[in-house]
């Protein structure tokens, strides 16, 4: 395909690639037009204000160190558009409420389990034992209710904005103790213990 080119064909994408090549050159060596985002009329009106501000500091006296700088700062002024004015964005009010919102929610659903757990319990000892506490019924229903008051206490302080004490209350109460204490006493281990420290 190189063969059925053209001569000017050639030299036509030689021309390009040596433009291409040089444009790629003046970027880097800060020759050539500066990259900017600026539009054309941006760019224009720049360089006539430059001009004007040349032509002012050329017939003021070098003496006047003082005036020269205001004279900058107006310029600068007057040039660059004003950065001292506030951005208003609006901060969506969901931010501050949702996790609160969230910590209530997993709350309730604590209060409901334990609930669920003192319900379970009683039923269990009531129909299931006949009313018959055995010694894992005595440690753990009074549990479930300290359960419950737990869960309840750690809602209350997550709606009082105190959100770290109620989420590590109701951690501890409803994740930690109940499996520590569920083995401790289903599997006899309470007994065991008690009975190896009094002999």
């Amino acid at each position: 395909m190189d063969k059925t080119r053209k001569p000017t064909e050639e030299h036509e994408e030689e021309i390009m690639k040596k433009n291409i090549q040089k444009r790629f050159e003046n970027m880097f060596t800060g020759s050539g037009e500066p990259l900017t985002n600026l539009s054309i009329h941006e760019v224009e009106n720049l360089k006539s204000r430059v001009a004007e501000l040349e032509a002012q500091l050329a017939q003021q006296p070098l003496q006047s160190n003082q005036r020269l700088l205001p004279t900058l700062a107006e310029a600068a002024s007057k040039v660059e558009p004003s950065r001292e004015r506030p951005v208003h964005r609006k901060k969506p009010a969901t931010t501050e409420t949702e996790p609160k919102q969230v910590a209530l929610w997993i709350a309730g659903i604590f209060i409901a389990v334990s609930l669920g757990f003192v319900g379970y319990s009683l039923y269990n000892l009531f129909s299931t034992q006949g009313g018959q506490a055995d010694l894992s019924d005595k440690a753990l229903i009074p549990f479930t209710l300290v359960m419950v008051i737990m869960s309840v206490i750690g809602f209350r302080l997550i709606q009082r904005d105190q959100r770290d004490l109620g989420a590590w209350i109701l951690f501890v109460i409803n994740s930690i103790l109940p499996p520590v204490l569920a083995t401790l006493f289903l599997a006899q281990l309470a007994v065991l213990l008690t009975g190896h420290f009094f002999n």
